[in-house]
């Protein structure tokens, strides 16, 4: 086995400081490890792999005993790449009674040496063992399915609450583009319609009341005013007719006037001859 000092130092990316510069030195130790610190084999399972990484040269001399003549390991692959390692296939002859052992990895060129305990347990019946191996499976996959059952509801509610919100939505968004909108009308052009009142209510009574009285207190003055007016007319009917007499009178007097006047000018002219 070698040792190699490995030199770590530390220093600061990007700095040009040019004193004194901390650094330690690390023993670093070439040796055989393996990937497994216990091998457990049983008549179910009655076979195991590990590998064994290590130096190139110290694989190179690695020999692997058992310490019992049931448990067998055997050389599988040998890998001299980067990182170099060595598989064993570990198997058990007959796993009729429980047995322990070890297995011993070494090396002569690096004097180094694993070993690795291996325990090998009998089941007296390997399908009592598979079914109580089963039996908390079937349990475990009783309970999964139970929850992927529950877990399928609550997605397909979710699902069918999504698409129903989302035809709502959809919905009032198609009905509020092509709903027919009333055009705007100013507060001048609406028209308002009265409150319709009862007919038999107290504010219907007086206000049928009321305008009886205002309709009779308007036919009373209608009356009067058309008494007036026929007052009137019999009295220019009576004027116009002694208009009309003394009309006739005057247009006599005009006549007999003229008569006389003509009579008295014809006297003036025959006189005038007589005396020529």
């Amino acid at each position: 086995m070698s040792l190699t000092n490995v030199l770590v130092r530390a220093a600061l990316e990007g700095s040009a400081f040019s004193g004194e510069q901390v650094s330690a030195r690390l023993p670093l130790e070439l040796g055989l490890y393996s990937d497994q610190t216990e091998v457990l084999l049983s008549s179910l399972h009655p076979s195991a792999e590990i590998k064994v990484y290590g130096p190139t040269a110290a694989l190179s001399t690695v020999e692997a005993t058992s310490t019992s003549p049931d448990i067998s390991i055997q050389e599988s692959e040998v890998y001299h790449g980067f990182p170099s390692f060595i598989k064993y296939f570990i198997s058990v002859a007959q796993a009729s009674a429980a047995v322990s052992a070890s297995v011993s990895i070494s090396s002569s060129s690096c004097g180094q040496s694993l070993l690795i305990p291996v325990t090998v347990t009998h089941v007296a019946d390997p399908s009592a063992a598979k079914l109580a191996a089963v039996a908390p499976l079937g349990s475990l996959e009783g309970g999964s399915s139970l929850h992927s059952f529950i877990n399928c509801y609550q997605t397909m509610f979710f699902t069918l609450f999504a698409l129903l919100a989302g035809s709502a939505i959809i919905i009032i968004v198609l009905h509020s583009w092509f709903s027919p909108r009333e055009p705007p009308y100013h507060p001048a052009f609406i028209q308002r319609t009265p409150p319709v009142m009862s007919l038999n209510s107290p504010e219907t009574n007086s206000f049928n009341n009321s305008i009886s009285r205002d309709a009779a207190g308007v036919v009373g003055e209608a009356e009067g005013r058309i008494e007036e007016l026929e007052q009137q007319v019999s009295d220019l009917c009576t004027e116009n007719v002694c208009l009309k007499e003394q009309y006739q009178r005057h247009l006599a007097t005009c006549r007999l006037q003229q008569g006389n006047s003509l009579s008295a000018l014809g006297a003036i002219k025959e006189h005038i001859t007589h005396e020529k």
